[in-house]
């Protein structure tokens, strides 16, 4: 039993390291509770205004874009100014979009990737096993199993059907009116003060606390750090929730938008009606022709 100096010695070097590790989450505490904004990860940029906005789209190649002229992975980090404040509203419903469309343009390039890594996998197994788990275990290796593991962690499934069913692209046209209904053109609260765009709920403390929610009810909205990461738990809604299953299936037939926007009457208590306004927003806007765009390969 150790007593006197023997003891005191242990426990000084315990507390210094305790103490040393205090120091050196100080930094994390001051940069996630700063006013002063941090300046943006590499590839994302700050639009400190409406103007400043448009701006940086023209100066960036990503305003007005075109087919033969892919766009560059450059990211807006988040919504600091009102979208309101462009005018008329033509170009800004052009600058939303044309924001927005890098942003979702790598999230389909990241899940069409997450896919063939998939399928190069699946090529390692015999026919029919995938779904055999001591098969996967002994053809493997254990990089190979560690990426199987989160791919199936991220889409909520083991099943390999299921998985092909939920590793597919969104059409951007139909992301773009989606959050352009939800977010009034990106000008809603919830877009400036969250960077939520979809009206994504969440529950617990964390969030924003909707002006009209009704008594009794519990959620609150779901706050983001970047634009990037509130598109990105949209794509995982739509592509593991239960909800939009019937989705899943129709987009394994066809990508068509105008068709695929049928399936989000769950998304709304508005039912099929908003599958409608969907196909509105889509049509009048010509927001397909932003399904067509590159994104340059870095």
């Amino acid at each position: 039993m150790l007593t006197g100096p023997k003891l005191r010695r242990p426990l000084f070097l315990v507390f210094f390291a305790a103490y040393a590790l205090y120091l050196a989450y100080l930094p994390l505490q001051e940069r996630f509770h700063s006013r002063e904004p941090a300046p943006p990860p590499a590839g994302f940029w700050r639009a400190a205004s409406a103007d400043d906005l448009l701006n940086k789209l023209a100066r960036y190649g990503l305003a007005d874009p075109r087919p033969e002229r892919p766009l560059p992975q450059r990211l807006l980090h988040s919504i600091a100014f009102d979208f309101r404040d462009i005018e008329p509203i033509d170009v800004r419903k052009r600058a939303f979009c044309d924001m927005l469309a890098p942003q979702v343009l790598l999230l389909n390039r990241r899940v069409q990737h997450q896919r063939a890594s998939y399928l190069a996998l699946c090529e390692k197994l015999p026919a029919g096993s995938t779904d055999d788990s001591a098969a996967v275990a002994t053809r493997l290796t254990r990089s190979e199993l560690y990426l199987l593991e989160r791919l199936r962690k991220r889409y909520r499934t083991q099943r390999h059907d299921w998985l092909l069913d939920r590793m597919q692209p969104i059409p951007p046209s139909l992301v773009l009116a989606q959050a352009a209904l939800e977010s009034a053109w990106g000008s809603s609260r919830f877009a400036r003060e969250g960077n939520n765009l979809f009206g994504i709920w969440t529950w617990g403390k964390g969030g924003m606390l909707p002006q009209a929610r009704q008594p009794g009810k519990g959620h609150r909205v779901a706050s983001f750090y970047t634009i990037l990461a509130g598109i990105e738990r949209y794509f995982e809604l739509l592509n593991t929730f239960p909800s939009y299953a019937e989705f899943r299936r129709q987009r394994k037939q066809q990508a068509d938008p105008l068709q695929l926007a049928n399936c989000l009457g769950n998304y709304s208590a508005r039912g099929d009606e908003y599958g409608r306004t969907l196909r509105g927003i889509i049509r009048y806007n010509r927001l397909t022709r932003y399904d067509s765009l590159q994104l340059v390969l870095n």
